[in-house]
């Protein structure tokens, strides 16, 4: 299907560029865009930005909180076991087409950004059937289902992982950029963010984060290993919880003798706010496989054992997971094969071993993308110069 050009989209040279950017769903969605938009305004104060996202999504909340405009549509994900609610949703995404397409045509955008989430699909679709410049970024070494559907109508797909490119078959053209994260993951020294969470210089440090919601079986898992893993006195075990589990980790942590027991070596966190300082102190990172969380592990440079979450579409933890693992930067565990016996395992055997953890260190960092904002910002004003003329 060829997308046709409305002339009444184009704007005289003289105008200021304007960028929509649509996203929702989850941060990994939503924080790229913001990076972008930031980035773009860093080059030109002038750039007019608009966000559209989803009537109910986080990102209700976060763009504006972020200094940017924002409007919504109704959208929903796309069930694939319910026919009613499939059926609902494509209804909503073609009512969602209809309120794109309006928005769209008020704002006049030299170029229409789409960083995942179902909300991108409908807006990114009414863009290129008016002939206006699309670009969508891909996070996940999977492509997502809007990306598969939408590549092959934007201008531009640029993915996180070079194992994306060959499953976006349909795309014009695919950019491998990296994913855009904060500039503190690649700016905090490891003796600075010591310092700055009052960490000794001399200790191991071990950090377990199950996301910015938490995982269960690694809360567990990490738990119920913390006693013989802090027997060697000179690890510290830092353990994100996440505000979900916090308190049933505490609980299980006192009926093993925490806090008193290892004087202050495992610390029990609800939500880490420094996150770049955190990841920079840590020799060995325990994670999930989030593409937002990869990137800012690489971009950091630290070996990780990564443990992909079942619970998400399409296994796309796991594919980010095992490309992270055949660059030799991490080692994954599935989660249903943890345990405390196995984390204690893989954990000792990298300890064991400083020359191969100093060689997934190394890869770690080699497989970090730190242009990935500046080089998507170019695809952007490339893509909004065709407007421009």
């Amino acid at each position: 299907m060829s997308c046709s050009t409305s002339q009444n989209t184009r704007v005289n040279d003289g105008d200021r560029m304007r960028v929509l950017l649509t996203c929702g769903g989850t941060g990994g969605h939503i924080y790229p865009a913001v990076a972008v938009a930031k980035a773009l305004q860093a080059q030109d104060p002038s750039v007019e930005i608009l966000f559209v996202g989803a009537e109910y999504g986080m990102e209700k909340e976060l763009i504006p909180r972020e200094g940017f405009r924002l409007e919504t549509i109704t959208v929903t994900g796309l069930s694939r076991r319910n026919p009613l609610a499939a059926a609902r949703s494509l209804w909503q995404a073609g009512a969602g087409v209809l309120k794109a397409a309006g928005i769209v045509k008020r704002f006049r955008p030299h170029v229409v950004v789409g960083t995942g989430g179902y909300v991108s699909g409908p807006t990114v679709l009414a863009a290129a059937l008016r002939g206006i410049p699309t670009l969508i970024h891909e996070q996940n070494a999977y492509p997502g289902l809007t990306t598969r559907t939408l590549a092959r109508f934007a201008n531009i797909v640029a993915v996180s992982h070079q194992a994306a490119v060959a499953r976006l078959p349909q795309a014009k053209k695919i950019v491998v950029t990296g994913l855009p994260i904060r500039p503190a993951f690649y700016q905090t020294e490891r003796g600075e963010a010591r310092a700055r969470l009052g960490l000794p210089s001399d200790t191991i440090v071990i950090l377990s984060v199950g996301g910015s919601g938490g995982a269960l079986n690694i809360n567990r898992s990490v738990c119920q290993a913390a006693p013989q893993l802090l027997a060697n006195e000179r690890i510290v075990l830092l353990q994100v919880t996440g505000d979900r589990y916090y308190d049933s980790v505490v609980e299980q942590a006192k009926a093993l003798g925490w806090p008193d027991a290892w004087k202050g070596r495992w610390q029990l966190i609800r939500f880490m706010q420094d996150m770049p300082a955190a990841l920079s102190a840590a020799d060995l990172v325990i994670s999930r496989a989030g593409a937002s969380t990869l990137a800012e592990i690489t971009a950091v440079g630290v070996p990780a054992l990564v443990v992909p979450s079942p619970n998400v579409t399409d296994n796309h933890q796991e594919h980010n997971a095992r490309a992270l693992a055949q660059q030799g930067a991490a080692v994954m565990i599935l989660d249903n094969l943890l345990t405390p016996t196995s984390l204690l395992a893989s954990i000792n055997s990298l300890l064991e071993n400083p020359n191969e953890l100093g060689a997934m260190a190394r890869a770690s960092k080699q497989a970090s993308y730190p242009q990935a904002t500046e080089d998507l910002v170019a695809l952007v004003r490339s893509l909004s110069e065709t407007s421009l003329q």
